[in-house]
């Protein structure tokens, strides 16, 4: 049976006997298991062999890893602007509809012949297009 390592549980503890439940099967670190580890990483120097950029410009880049972006608060007030325009405007289709006006409807097509629709096809400039 696997049994999760209380640790590692997503929560934590919230006491501090929980906490030091947490951590009592760990292995402690003694004085001497601490001097050891230095003597080991001095030997061993794995800060030369880091990955990490070495020119300015990757250096410049990975600064910037951990940045959001900053422009929620943009999108935010972006919203509510957004949001503040349709409320107008559907308070003001509201009071139209009560006074009886239908702006919705779209203006009549001006009927052509086939000719002029002939004529707009080849060169609508000529006849107001863009």
């Amino acid at each position: 049976m696997h049994r999760v390592k209380p640790w590692l549980k997503s929560t934590g503890p919230r006491t501090e006997e929980g906490k030091a439940a947490c951590f009592k099967n760990l292995p402690a670190w003694t004085d001497e298991r601490r001097v050891k580890m230095a003597e080991i990483t001095r030997e061993v120097k794995p800060w030369l062999s880091s990955t990490g950029p070495r020119s300015a410009e990757g250096k410049a880049v990975t600064s910037r890893n951990a940045f959001k972006g900053g422009k929620k608060e943009q999108l935010r007030a972006l919203h509510r602007e957004g949001r503040a325009i349709l409320r107008d405007f559907d308070a003001a289709c509201r009071e139209l509809e009560k006074n009886g006006l239908d702006f919705v409807a779209a203006p009549p097509m001006p009927s052509l012949t086939d000719e002029q629709l002939l004529a707009v096809i080849a060169d609508p400039r000529a006849h107001g297009g863009t």
